[in-house]
């Protein structure tokens, strides 16, 4: 990871899920799937960063770095709905 890389975390707290940047807590949701959507979405206005999302176990089941140029945010936005 470089270091000027921000990581954008979607993590599981009990019943809701939070979407950190930078180690910020920026939201708590309630849905994982509007978590991770909207974690693409800070992802695209902080870049260079990684998206990591967490499973309700604890461990990693994505990790999607977005260098600062190349990837459109379409393409993010499409990402957050596989």
């Amino acid at each position: 990871m470089a270091s000027d890389e921000v990581v954008v975390k979607v993590t599981p707290d009990g019943s809701e899920w939070h979407v950190d940047v930078a180690d910020k807590r920026l939201l708590t949701l309630r849905n994982k799937a509007t978590a991770v959507a909207e974690a693409y979405v800070q992802a695209v206005s902080t870049r260079p960063c990684r998206v990591v999302v967490y499973g309700a176990d604890g461990s990693v089941e994505e990790e999607t770095p977005l260098p600062s140029e190349g990837v459109a945010p379409e393409a993010v936005a499409a990402g957050a709905n596989d």
